[in-house]
């Protein structure tokens, strides 16, 4: 029933929170299923913490040219649907998902057919809402939603890690932007999807998400702006207002990143690998 796709980057699998934590739930469920394992790392991984008591079909992919994560979720939907698996869960590597997600999850796919992307309340480690978020102007916004319902993909979007989809509905869509290999992956896969399906189910389970911006490595800060200037470039763009949309947000990240590190030169990488 469940196919899983878990992207990693320099972390080894047995480190990895979102396997641990989605591990014991389907433990503690007696439910087994399949994974797509796909490693960005440079280095390859040998797999010793694979329950098979849990995982029954196991895919390791090493991706040592780091493709990001659509290239992975896609990948990872092709060998559902050719399993015929109803449905896909997407995972990051540092999500970690409460014990109950799998009961819960059963239980409502289990007595409603129709739901055709569900995802779980996403926390940071200090308690603020991660996902869902409104979705307005290319950028994220906190909201308290109440859980156990349904919301419209036009006004608020939901993060990679824990989205639960129906593999046949993935591939209608046409799924993930690959050249989209990191940043905006999520919300350019929700609004390509919401063309198709208009609605997301929220139920009733907490994850939290080890989202960090206390980097402080200038040369980091700045290998990571270059990604987050290049996926925001390779983003579908169909007006005017998006252009202008996507302009913003992007500029405004360049400010505030030379603002908070005192070098200019983030405007300039802004010109050089946004705008050029």
């Amino acid at each position: 029933m469940f196919f899983f796709v878990l992207v990693l980057y320099k972390c080894k699998l047995s480190d990895s929170v979102s396997f641990i934590s989605i591990s014991n739930s389907l433990k503690e469920n007696g439910i087994k299923a399949d994974i797509l394992i796909w490693d960005n790392s440079p280095e390859p991984q040998k797999l010793s913490s694979v329950d098979k008591e849990v995982w029954d079909f196991v895919k390791y992919r090493h991706c040592p040219e780091n493709d990001g994560v659509s290239k992975a979720y896609n990948a990872g939907a092709v060998i559902a649907n050719n399993l015929d698996r109803k449905w896909l869960i997407l995972l990051d590597q540092d999500t970690e998902f409460n014990v109950d997600i799998i009961k819960k999850l059963y239980e409502i796919i289990s007595s409603n057919h129709s739901y055709k992307i569900l995802a779980p309340v996403v926390k940071l480690k200090n308690g603020n809402n991660f996902s869902p978020f409104i979705y307005k102007h290319k950028r994220g916004y906190e909201v308290n939603l109440v859980s156990n319902r349904t919301y419209s993909l036009s006004t608020y979007g939901i993060i990679n890690s824990g989205m639960v989809i129906d593999t046949k509905a993935f591939v209608a869509s046409g799924g993930y932007n690959e050249k989209v290999k990191l940043d905006f992956a999520d919300t350019q896969f929700i609004e390509n999807f919401r063309k198709f399906y208009s609605e997301f189910f929220l139920f009733d389970s907490i994850a939290f998400q080890d989202f960090s911006n206390d980097e402080k490595d200038i040369s980091k800060l700045a290998r990571r702006f270059e990604i987050y200037c290049n996926c925001a470039k390779n983003c579908n763009k169909h007006t005017l207002k998006e252009h202008a949309e996507y302009f913003y947000t992007v500029f405004r990240h360049s400010v505030g990143l030379a603002i908070k590190t005192k070098k200019i030169f983030f405007i300039n990488k802004f010109l050089k690998h946004y705008l050029l």
